[in-house]
């Protein structure tokens, strides 16, 4: 049950990855609903690497992701 949720975090996080760039209006369906889910747990990373990264890149999708992974991996090592 609860990697079956990350997992669907996992998806959500990288839903909202790729309608960023086919969509940036963050105000029609399918957007507002990943970017309201998203949104808080990117902008916290988002804050936590603030000045880091001189380029400007955005790279809290990957790290939520990762996290989401790990989270995932440690909960089935608990389970087994």
């Amino acid at each position: 049950m609860v990697t079956t949720a990350l997992d669907v975090c996992i998806f959500v996080v990288v839903l909202e990855g790729i309608l960023s760039w086919v969509q940036p209006d963050v105000r029609r369906w399918p957007r507002y609903f990943t970017h309201a889910v998203t949104r808080p747990a990117l902008n916290g990373l988002r804050r936590l690497l603030d000045g880091w990264l001189p380029t400007g890149m955005d790279i809290s999708p990957i790290l939520l992701i990762m996290t989401l992974a790990c989270l995932k991996f440690l909960w089935r090592g608990v389970i087994s």
